[in-house]
């Protein structure tokens, strides 16, 4: 028996049989993605395929949760000092959902909320941070790593960088 050829033939044999599980669409469906492999290099198929590799968006969406969090975080910053001066010089413009503008006590328990809801969006970054670390070390469909540990450690450092310009430490 050659190297390997033990695995090669439990491999093919647990394909067979998951394959008579599934329908005729299911089956044509995993020959599709099978010949991912198949693909030229270089060729608009190829680069579509690469990027919309499952683990590769994974990563990338939970990017775009980062990046939209810390917007939020300097959005709310923004609202939260517009707050202050109205309350400092007294003229209140900020409004109720019923366009009544606040009276000084709605505002302070307003100005408060946006606080609490700033804390609890920089919370959420080492959550988000940690579901990236888990696919760090993952291949993409030709085999290339999507984010080493070491990248990783740099992403970090960037948004730790990101959250003190916005006054906050990540822990």
């Amino acid at each position: 028996m050659e190297k390997g050829g033990f695995r090669k033939d439990n491999k093919e044999a647990m394909l067979k049989r998951m394959k008579s599980s599934l329908t005729v669409e299911e089956a044509e469906r995993l020959e599709e993605t099978r010949e991912h492999g198949q693909l030229v290099p270089g060729s608009w198929a190829y680069k579509i395929a690469l990027r919309l590799d499952n683990v590769q968006q994974t990563v990338f969406k939970y990017k775009l949760d980062i990046e939209k969090t810390l917007w939020s975080i300097k959005n709310t910053s923004n609202a939260i000092t517009r707050a202050k001066a109205q309350l400092d010089s007294g003229l209140i413009t900020e409004k109720l959902k019923d366009d009544l503008v606040m009276n000084i006590d709605e505002l302070r328990a307003h100005i408060e909320y946006m606080k609490w809801t700033q804390a609890v969006e920089v919370n959420q970054i080492p959550r988000v941070l940690g579901e990236i670390r888990m696919l760090t070390g993952h291949k993409n469909l030709i085999g290339e790593v999507i984010m080493t540990n070491e990248q990783f450690e740099q992403y970090v450092e960037d948004t730790i960088v990101k959250l003190k310009m916005l006054g906050f430490d990540l822990i």
